[in-house]
């Protein structure tokens, strides 16, 4: 190859060169993290339905700890355990959502006996109570870092329901969303 070309390839080249540096851009990215407070979930009190006399009927707890008779059942008329509703503190980030999971056992059982076993429940903070339906999980915003979720449920006494102390295990999980 002649010099001279070798001269126009280098010229050329280095014009070509100049050209896409004359026509390059640059911008800036700004990298952020939100780092949230762990969340932290405490159960303050069990879901109790109290004493009560099988005999066919519903037995409900609602959220507030009130019962609920239907049926032929009948509560028992001294002493006994005291009713309430579970309830459960949440620790976490205020004003960011969360998920909440409830997994309720599908029965109460007292040795091989066992009961229907419903559940229901709401999250609430200080400004606003907020019903949450069961089933799939729900969201919850609370307005500051604490809220609560406050479980209530209902029991199928059976006409011949034996005599015995009946439980099971509800796991409520919370999540940020």
């Amino acid at each position: 190859m002649k010099p001279t070309s070798l001269r126009h390839y280098a010229v050329l080249s280095a014009l070509l060169l100049a050209a896409a540096s004359a026509q390059a851009a640059s911008t800036t990215a700004t990298a952020t993290a939100t780092v949230l407070t762990p969340m932290t979930i405490t159960k303050n009190t069990d879901l109790s339905f109290g004493n009560i006399v099988g005999g066919n009927g519903t037995v409900t707890i609602d959220t507030s700890g009130a019962r609920s008779l239907a049926g032929n059942t009948a509560p028992a008329v001294s002493g006994g355990t005291a009713l309430s509703a579970a309830k459960f503190t949440v620790g976490g980030t205020a004003s960011q959502g969360y998920a909440i999971t409830v997994t309720p056992p599908a029965n109460l059982s007292s040795g091989g006996n066992n009961m229907a076993f419903t559940a229901f429940w709401e999250a609430l903070d200080t400004a606003t109570p907020t019903p949450v339906s069961s089933g799939t999980p729900a969201t919850f915003t609370p307005a500051g870092a604490t809220s609560y979720i406050l479980l209530g449920g209902t029991i199928t006494v059976g006409a011949n329901q034996a005599a015995g102390t009946y439980t099971g295990t509800i796991t409520v999980n919370v999540d940020y969303n």
